[in-house]
């Protein structure tokens, strides 16, 4: 039971650690030249769903390793998080969910390391997803993007 908890802990933690990036990332880190409650509204934009599908298209834009390498971590955390939480057969090893936590330090270790350009860029990615910027990613996926 504990490892299956364990397990479920990694990937949330992966996923308040994206949520806090992004609010960081557009809102500011200070907390007193910004609203806090816009800080707040940033962190809770991110979509379970939605962030692993930019996660699993991040070959469509241009990020430095430490970030393919999260994006990475964060959708095997997801993936297990689910066996976790929903499918009693699935057995977890204490060595396994232990590889899995040291994974996800390295990945959270690398993105807070990133310099600030990178993290804007990558919560960007996974944060916003209107028609117009999905249009744009599939236009640069192409290599028919629009140039000003």
């Amino acid at each position: 039971m504990e490892l299956r908890r364990g397990s479920s802990m990694i990937y949330y933690g992966m996923f308040h650690e994206l949520a806090r990036t992004g609010a960081d990332a557009f809102i500011g880190t200070d907390g007193i030249h910004f609203s806090k409650r816009s800080w707040n509204e940033i962190y809770r934009t991110p979509e379970h769903g939605a962030v692993a599908t930019a996660c699993r298209k991040l070959e469509w834009a241009s990020f430095p390793d430490e970030i393919e390498f999260f994006a990475d971590a964060f959708l095997d955390a997801q993936r297990a998080r689910i066996a976790a939480d929903y499918n009693p057969m699935v057995r977890f090893t204490s060595l396994t969910v232990s590889n899995d936590l040291n994974r996800a330090k390295r990945a959270v270790f690398g993105l807070r390391n990133l310099d600030q350009m990178h993290k804007t860029a990558f919560a960007a990615w996974v944060l916003v997803h209107s028609g117009g910027v999905n249009e744009a990613r599939k236009r640069r996926r192409k290599g028919n993007e629009y140039t000003i």
